[in-house]
């Protein structure tokens, strides 16, 4: 009903979990996790030639001056290959902006500060022509949306900044580049050694993000032992073919850390669904290469999400941390406006990875 009266709020009830967190810290929580996300949201709506590695590095700098986290960047021809990062090379070889990892730390637990709770790691390919496997028009027009991994992360690290959680260190890991063409770009059934040591045998210049994540995953694992690792990324048009834009696709090898993730992401309403990681998977991306270790893609398109998820997996040391992949194809980026969301990025995942990191600290100490 239409009137010239305007209507005041005069009463609002809050119903809280039954914890000893505050009224006033679960509402500067919550906050601190909605602006985490609309950071993630803006970063990721920024089109390739404004968001690209250097400005998303300056973001990432410029958070970690504000909230006093560590910063370090990877980057350069000679840092990489000291570090060995050739498959992050590899995808951002053909393009302006050197591609690179972004590092940084936060420190809830200075007693122990060698020691990481976490590790958050996101995928930033800032534009993804697809490379010399050109996407056609119609796919390439969004592709500044193929940053989402790393723009959630960045997200989550914000919040984590203005809540300030005891007693968890964090680290998180951009791997930026941008998936360009030029004469310098890398080809279709190139040969790459990756940080590991595993050969990859590139089956589609198109299938870049799982290259940058391998070698992301492999320096993180090697440089902060964490206990727990989730990447996140917009992975594979497979996973938006199974679940639309509604809920991410999930593969762990921790049933634990999956259910954990399922659960929390119901509660922020950034959804989760397992999907499995069976040998058969990881027996599409060893056969076939009768000149690598494996192949960057399966021998065919069924469960392309699958076998993304599987070729991670040769990356993870499975004695070393318990580990996640988010596939947020398609729920990063909507296609168009959906209840509260509007159309492009949606900022998956950065309540969800903070959320992640407070479930491991000591709030009440």
């Amino acid at each position: 009903k239409e009137t010239d009266e305007q209507e005041s709020l005069e009463k609002l009830n809050l119903i809280l979990p039954n914890t000893s967190t505050s009224v006033i810290d679960s509402v500067k929580e919550q906050i601190a996790l909605n602006e985490g996300t609309i950071l993630a949201r803006d970063l990721g709506n920024e089109r390739g030639d404004v968001a690209h590695p250097d400005a998303l590095e300056e973001t990432c700098h410029d958070l970690c001056l504000e909230y006093n986290f560590k910063f370090s960047v990877l980057k350069g021809s000679k840092t990489i290959e000291k570090e060995r990062l050739h498959l992050l090379h590899a995808v951002g070889q053909g393009a302006k902006y050197d591609p690179r990892l972004v590092i940084m730390e936060y420190q809830g637990n200075p007693s122990e500060p060698e020691k990481f709770d976490v590790a958050l790691i996101g995928k930033g390919i800032t534009f993804d022509t697809g490379g010399l496997n050109l996407k056609p028009t119609g796919f390439i027009e969004d592709m500044h949306l193929d940053k989402g991994g790393a723009v959630g992360v960045i997200g989550a690290m914000r919040a984590i900044g203005e809540i300030a959680p005891r007693g968890v260190n964090v680290v998180a890991c951009c791997a930026l580049a941008e998936n360009a063409i030029s004469r310098d770009a890398f080809k279709p059934h190139a040969i790459v050694r990756s940080r590991m040591g595993k050969t990859v045998e590139v089956g589609n210049t198109d299938a870049e993000g799982r290259l940058v994540l391998a070698d992301a995953l492999s320096y993180v694992q090697d440089t902060y032992a964490p206990q727990t690792m989730v990447d996140m990324a917009t992975l594979t048009g497979a996973c938006v073919v199974a679940l639309g834009e509604y809920t991410a696709g999930l593969f762990s090898n921790d049933e634990n850390l999956s259910s954990e993730l399922v659960s929390l992401g119901t509660e922020s309403f950034e959804r989760c669904w397992p999907l499995p990681l069976l040998p058969e998977y990881t027996d599409e991306i060893k056969s076939g290469g009768d000149f690598a270790d494996l192949r960057s893609i399966g021998t065919g398109r069924d469960a392309g999400a699958c076998t993304a998820a599987a070729f991670l997996n040769e990356f993870v040391s499975k004695d070393k941390s318990s580990w996640a992949h988010v596939d947020i194809a398609g729920s990063a980026m909507y296609s168009k406006p959906r209840e509260f969301m509007s159309k492009g990025a949606t900022g998956f995942g950065a309540s969800l990875l903070a959320q992640l990191c407070l479930s491991k600290s000591s709030r009440e100490s």
